[in-house]
């Protein structure tokens, strides 16, 4: 669920040479993702599920 480094950059239309803006752009998704879990009153989690048959 969480977007990597690469995606943020992506759509924010970023060089993907250009690392200065990583610790921004990390601390911007934080924020958006506990805006989004105080809105729903939900908590997000990382996709770790695994089913065996």
């Amino acid at each position: 669920m969480k977007p990597s480094i690469k995606q943020l950059r992506l759509q924010c239309r970023l060089d993907d040479d250009d690392d200065s803006d990583d610790e921004l752009l990390t601390l911007y998704a934080g924020a958006a993702r506990r805006k989004a879990e105080n809105y729903t009153n939900r908590k997000l989690y990382d996709e770790s599920v695994t089913y065996s048959a």
